[in-house]
């Protein structure tokens, strides 16, 4: 999978990783470690893949991009566990520009290490077919300039971050 933001990009790469590349004066790549020199000291922009900064044990399945330039950029990515194969829930991550809430973390600040979201995170629901409760996935990953937007395979939509044209639907 891949994505592309107004000034950055990043690919989810079939072994799982991810790597992201371009504009990174708000943090969107997600390659640089959150301590107050790293920040500091970090280039403004990446030119090579370079490996994102996921948890240990998490497989990127989905990644989206959205923004650019002094007043945006955000990075979404969607994780399974590694170890637990198809059957596990999934997991939205997020990293970047946040100060209109597109990052969806309840804080309007920037995150340079991908951080999870709490507000999606294990969803299930009860499969009849199956007669077992099984995990809800999320189909669809997109960004805009200042907002996410997520699908789930139960035809639900999710949106967050600024609304002020109603592109939070």
């Amino acid at each position: 999978a891949a994505a592309c933001g107004g000034g950055h990009s990043v690919v989810a790469l079939r072994d799982g990783s991810c790597v992201a590349f371009g504009d990174d004066r708000n943090l969107q790549l997600g390659v640089r470690p959150a301590t107050v020199k790293a920040l500091r000291d970090g280039a403004p922009a990446v030119a090579t893949p370079t490996t994102v900064r996921l948890p240990a044990g998490k497989r990127a399945v989905a990644v989206a991009a959205g923004g650019g330039g002094l007043e945006g950029g955000h990075t979404a990515f969607v994780l399974r566990d590694a170890a637990a194969g198809d059957g596990a829930a999934d997991e939205l991550w997020a990293c970047g520009h946040g100060r209109w809430g597109q990052l969806g973390l309840k804080a309007y600040t920037h995150v340079s290490e991908p951080k999870a979201l709490s507000a999606l995170r294990g969803l299930v629901e009860y499969d009849e077919a199956a007669g077992r409760v099984k995990p809800i996935r999320i189909d669809g990953l997109a960004c805009g300039e200042r907002h996410t937007a997520a699908l789930l395979s139960t035809g639900n939509v999710f949106t967050w971050g600024w609304n002020d044209d109603g592109q939070l639907g």
